[in-house]
């Protein structure tokens, strides 16, 4: 089957992909639908090597995000104890735990995406999926090569969360589960991960990387909705109850604290110094209103699929309201 209406490439815009997702989706062959999907998908691929400019890296010298971005901004006690060298310093150290995260993020989302491939059914389904392994992984490559030329290899250990995120994943066979895991939970809180980093990159390059990726990863979202709502007309109520206490858990997960400690020890702050900043950033407008951008658009993606906000499922709102998630989207 042929695409038709479909903009080249490089003239689509994520709109665009989210509308011809959801078209297809309205039709009554699945089989078409799958396929329409996985040739779109093949027309969006994208070369890193051709497609960044990485002869344009910046300089050892160079603050990678805007100050504004970092909680210790907000604390003129602590910031105004930084010369303009230990400033940078910080901001380079704390940028490179941040596009670490990044980096574990999308090789999870490959190891998910192949998981997801292994047991989802149609045949289409599985192509998609095969392709969005691909796609994880150079998001993954891409980061790590950033790390290696910008940020002279400083490479950070993967976070709590996200290594019990993944030690959930490894224990899930069901396909639909996998799919809100990764498609709606982790996927659509890199979406609003990428969107901030783009707004406080200083660096072209990294804004580059991050609006690119960002493109991908609405796609996947849309592709995991789309899929989901017809999945869960399917399933009995018990399931999906617990489909959607499996939603909350792992939304309580990757919204946990990604705190680079090692930054703040790099520019001689003791450790009284950086339990104080670190309570003093948690408490702050600022953070808070991080957080809330983070999950907002996975909390939206569940009250659509009905897995929040679901009249039948009353207790799943209580689980909301007791992890403080409810209090945070208000």
């Amino acid at each position: 089957m042929e695409c038709h209406n479909i903009k080249t490439a490089l003239e689509q815009t994520p709109a665009d992909i989210a509308e011809i997702i959801a078209s297809k989706a309205s039709e009554e062959d699945d089989v078409d639908y799958g396929q329409a999907l996985f040739q779109e998908a093949l027309q969006l691929q994208w070369d890193p090597q051709e497609k960044f400019g990485w002869n344009k890296v910046p300089s050892k010298n160079d603050p990678i995000l805007e100050y504004e971005r970092f909680p210790i901004y907000h604390v003129p006690e602590y910031w105004d104890r930084l010369s303009d060298i230990e400033r940078v310093t910080f901001n380079r150290k704390a940028s490179a735990y941040t596009i670490s995260q990044f980096m574990y993020g999308e090789a999870l989302a490959a190891y998910a995406a192949a998981r997801c491939s292994s047991f989802i059914p149609g045949v289409y389904d599985k192509g998609f999926l095969a392709l969005q392994v691909v796609e994880e992984k150079r998001h993954a490559d891409v980061f790590r090569r950033y790390l290696l030329e910008a940020l002279d290899g400083e490479v950070y250990p993967i976070s709590t969360p996200l290594q019990m995120y993944y030690e959930n994943l490894s224990k899930e066979s069901r396909w639909h589960f996998l799919f809100v895991a990764l498609h709606i939970v982790i996927e659509s809180v890199a979406q609003a991960g990428f969107e901030n980093m783009a707004q406080y990159a200083q660096d072209p390059l990294l804004q580059e990387i991050v609006s690119k990726i960002e493109e991908d990863e609405e796609r996947h979202v849309a592709y995991g909705m789309m899929t989901l709502k017809r999945k869960l007309t399917e399933i009995p109520r018990s399931e999906l109850e617990e489909l959607a206490r499996f939603a909350h858990d792992s939304l309580v997960l990757v919204s946990g604290r990604y705190f680079p400690e090692h930054a703040y020890r790099a520019v001689g702050f003791s450790k009284e110094d950086i339990d104080r900043i670190s309570a003093l950033s948690a408490e702050s407008p600022s953070r808070r209103d991080f957080r809330k951008r983070t999950i907002g658009k996975a909390w939206n993606n569940l009250t659509e699929l009905g897995l929040l906000g679901n009249s039948e499922l009353p207790q799943i709102d209580a689980l909301y309201e007791e992890s403080g998630l409810t209090a945070l989207m208000q």
